[in-house]
């Protein structure tokens, strides 16, 4: 253990609209010289940001109750998970799920809409 920093976070209750104050602490092997506080205010930054990534397809995909496991099939499944996320967003939608749901109205052709197949 190298360095311990804190973390103050405002967190948006988006039912009712109260804002609080949070505090998360992180402990990492990197020394200061490696990793200033910047660097570091950085790298929390990223991890967030691909936790919320995991969160989307976990909650709109069902990822981890996923029960593909063997060989490359994980792997593929995230994929093309990860594909369907930015399509599904340029939709317009008020979000993932709804998005999701106008696709499998038409199984056969909205999502060749999505890729611009004709």
């Amino acid at each position: 253990m190298a360095q311990v920093l804190r973390v103050h976070r405002w967190v948006k209750e988006l039912a009712t609209g109260d804002v609080r104050r949070t505090y998360a602490y992180v402990v990492t092997s990197l020394p200061a010289e490696r990793a200033d506080a910047a660097r570091l205010a950085g790298l929390v930054r990223g991890h967030w940001r691909i936790e919320v990534l995991h969160h989307v397809r976990d909650v709109s995909f069902g990822e981890d109750a996923s029960r593909v496991r063997c060989g490359h099939g994980p792997q593929n499944m995230a994929m093309l998970r990860n594909l369907a996320i930015p399509l599904l967003s340029e939709l317009g939608m008020s979000g993932i799920p709804e998005a999701t749901r106008w696709v499998s109205y038409e199984t056969f052709t909205r999502p060749l809409e999505l890729l611009q197949i004709p």
